[in-house]
This record gives structure tokens, C-alpha cells and sequence, in this order.
């Protein structure tokens, strides 16, 4: 069975991130298609709060090295304040310190055949690339979502740092993965030259999870925003504009988001006063 170096942050015993799913699920079946993983995640002090509840979900038998790391915000401020280069591409970066030698060793001795690194923690694509140019191992960069934005990250170093490394990921990697079509469609016209190396990996759904989930009772939004209102909410929690385009045929879920008094030229903008 070959082996598979995969370079995650979000990993069990850190609290409150979903994202920790994808990558613990990979761990779990990846080996039915004949890849065994080695986990190069985090020291847990880097994590804001733990919890022991998911280790059970680890599978057994898997090789896990937690590196050393440091929150900037949390063990290298001081009064609460800290330089901004110690917090760029993100508040993570001392982990790129402890996880390249331990990835270099983790190489040397257990001898994978690839290296695998996940987004949103943008350090973690600096250590594949690190683990990449220094073995020469093929390095599968996970996105997952876009990283440099249109206005974000909203500070404009690092904003710079994430598109860094972004272009770094996109030209060296061997394949880059993300979670939406639309995430690849608008890679493949940002890089153009390596479209043929942007693949879609959507996230899964793995029944045994639910399998002991008690029923709940239904939750009914709290209030509803006409289409025309749109511009009134927060411009990171508007709907999807292609959810009124497509409400004639998208039932009454699409049809109570896009209520709308008045035909809108374009759904969620602001329309000029009469």
C-alpha cells in the first residue's frame, strides 16, 4: 500500500471547525483504494479550544505528528497587540517552522509516495510546497475554496501573501482540488496555463456519521428579506443572486428568499430612488 503525506491543521482535538471533516474522512478511506495516510497536523496549543470527543473517529492504526506551533495572537502578543508579519499568510505561520522538519523526517523515514496540503489555513500550503521543493515528491495542493479574493483577505499584505501563495500552489503542485464547480471554472480562467490540473473534489457525505444523531425539531428562519432588500444585509451574508434567477423552478424555498414586490434588475443590488 502506498503511502500519502497529508499536511492538515483542522484535525481532531481541535473544537468548532467542520472543516476537520474532510480531512479525517480522507484518513478513514483512503486506504480501500490503497493509500495509507501520515497525518502532519498541529500542536494542540495552537488550536483555540479542544475537545476529545472525535479522536474516537481517527482511524486506528494511523501514523499522526502534531508539530510544534504558536497562535501569534494568543502566545506571541504582547497587551494584545503583535506585528502584522507575524500573522501572514494567517496567525499559524510558527507551524510552518515545526512541520517542515517533521515532514523531512516523516519522508526519510516512512517514504510516501505524495504530499497532500488543505486549505483555509494558507500555512499549510506553504508546508507542501516547503515538503515538495525539498523531497520532490508530487504535492497535491486541496483549496478546497478560493483563496485571494476580491477584498479579502481584507488587509492588503495579506492579501499579497495569499496570492503568493496561491500562484505557487497552482504552477509546482501536480493537481490542485476544489470543493465547487464554480471554484474550478474560476481557476481555470484565472490560470489558464495549468487548467488541466484544477480538478473538482467535492466534499462527501458519510451516513455513518448521522447513524446515532437524535431527530430535531424543525427551525423556521426568523424572518425573510425581499429580493429588492437585499443590499440591506451584509455583503458576506447576501444570497446567492443566481437563486432569484432561477426561482421560478427552484420551489418555495428559492421563492420566499426572492419575494420581491417590484421586478429588480439585478438581484441584490441596490435599485436608485425613484
Amino acid at each position: 500500500m502506498k503511502r500519502i503525506l497529508m499536511t492538515a491543521f483542522h484535525f481532531p482535538p481541535i473544537q468548532g471547525s467542520s472543516g476537520m471533516q474532510r480531512t479525517l474522512r480522507f484518513a478513514r478511506y483512503l486506504p480501500e483504494f490503497g493509500w495509507k495516510p501520515i497525518i502532519l497536523s498541529a500542536h494542540p496549543r495552537a488550536y483555540e479550544q479542544t475537545a476529545t470527543d472525535q479522536l474516537a473517529d481517527i482511524p486506528p492504526g494511523i501514523e499522526i505528528v502534531r508539530a510544534q506551533a504558536w497562535d501569534t495572537a494568543r502566545h506571541l502578543s504582547i497587551a494584545g497587540r503583535y506585528p502584522g508579519f507575524l500573522a501572514r499568510p494567517d496567525r499559524w505561520l510558527t507551524w510552518w517552522l515545526g512541520a517542515v522538519p517533521a515532514g523531512m523526517k516523516l519522508i526519510r523515514e516512512l517514504k510516501p509516495a505524495a504530499i497532500w496540503s488543505t486549505y483555509p489555513i494558507a500555512t499549510a500550503h506553504r508546508i507542501g510546497a516547503t515538503l515538495h521543493a525539498r523531497s520532490g515528491l508530487p504535492w497535491i495542493a486541496d483549496f478546497r475554496d478560493p483563496m485571494a479574493q476580491d477584498g479579502y483577505p481584507e488587509d492588503p499584505a495579506t492579501w499579497r501573501s495569499f496570492a503568493r501563495i496561491e500562484a505557487h500552489a497552482i504552477k509546482h503542485a501536480a493537481l490542485s482540488t476544489f470543493t465547487t464547480p464554480s471554484a474550478v471554472a474560476h481557476y481555470r480562467q484565472r490560470y489558464t496555463e495549468r487548467a488541466d490540473r484544477l480538478q473538482l473534489l467535492e466534499n462527501g457525505y458519510d451516513e455513518e456519521t448521522f447513524a446515532n444523531a437524535a431527530g430535531g425539531r424543525r427551525i423556521e428562519p426568523r424572518q425573510t428579506y425581499p429580493a429588492s432588500q437585499w443590499h440591506r444585509l451584509p455583503q458576506r451574508t447576501r444570497p446567492d443572486p443566481a437563486l432569484c434567477r432561477a426561482r421560478p423552478a427552484s420551489g418555495a424555498f428559492a421563492r420566499g428568499l426572492c419575494r420581491s414586490p417590484r421586478p429588480i434588475p439585478r438581484c441584490g443590488t441596490r435599485r436608485a430612488s425613484a
